[in-house]
């Protein structure tokens, strides 16, 4: 099975750790019938756009930050998950931020994410709840 993926995280180093947390979890996660991921990442509001558009993703599994700095503008990973809802009203949602007391706003925008992971240096808990939430 395929499943497409698309990470928006302005940190280059967590986009790389959570493509690796992707590639175990594909390998944990398969028994008769492999997984694959097919993943798609973007560093600012606009170029996740952008991509969204371009690749027109149904039923995607989006991991989002909610802070997203490298650009001049006031979006922010809220902002995004709202603009993938109507892209992808089947898309899923997790966020993987650093802001544990943002998670209320998820609810007041109705955005219904499947989780909300706030980053740690605990490498190996993040890995297991990315994990866990995937399967």
């Amino acid at each position: 099975m395929e499943y497409t993926v698309f990470i928006c995280d302005d940190e280059l180093k967590q986009i790389d750790y959570v493509q690796q947390v992707l590639t175990n979890a594909s390998i944990i996660l398969s028994d008769e019938d492999k997984i694959f991921f097919n993943i798609f990442t973007a560093t600012n509001f606009t170029e996740a756009i952008s991509l969204l558009n371009e690749k027109g993703i149904k039923g995607g599994i989006y991991f989002l930050d909610i802070e997203l700095n490298t650009e001049n503008t006031s979006k922010n990973g809220f902002d995004l998950a709202e603009r993938i809802k109507q892209l992808d009203p089947r898309g899923q949602l997790i966020f993987i931020t650093s802001y544990a007391d943002l998670s209320i706003i998820t609810f007041k925008r109705r955005l219904g994410p499947i989780d909300y992971i706030v980053k740690t240096n605990d490498l190996d808990a993040m890995k297991q709840r990315i994990t866990e939430t995937l399967d």
